[in-house]
């Protein structure tokens, strides 16, 4: 019997976000992940943005694995 229902693959975008938490300080607001490829690995890329949402960079999270990207 096959399964049509199989677990996702990879973590969430909100799993992406909290993850990418842990790489910023206070001060900073993080936007929607986006699911792109970075360095040939697919990720989710975290905007980081300040208080007034002036862009200031990105943070990759691993698809798979769940870590920052670098």
């Amino acid at each position: 019997m096959i399964d049509k229902n199989p677990p996702p693959l990879g973590i969430s975008s909100e799993e992406a976000k909290e993850l990418a938490m842990k790489y910023v300080g206070s001060g900073v607001i993080l936007g929607k992940p986006v699911l792109t490829t970075y360095k040939r690995i697919r990720a989710w890329q975290v905007p980081v943005y300040t208080r007034d949402h002036k862009f200031l960079n990105n943070i990759y999270i691993d698809n798979k694995t769940g870590r920052k990207v670098d």
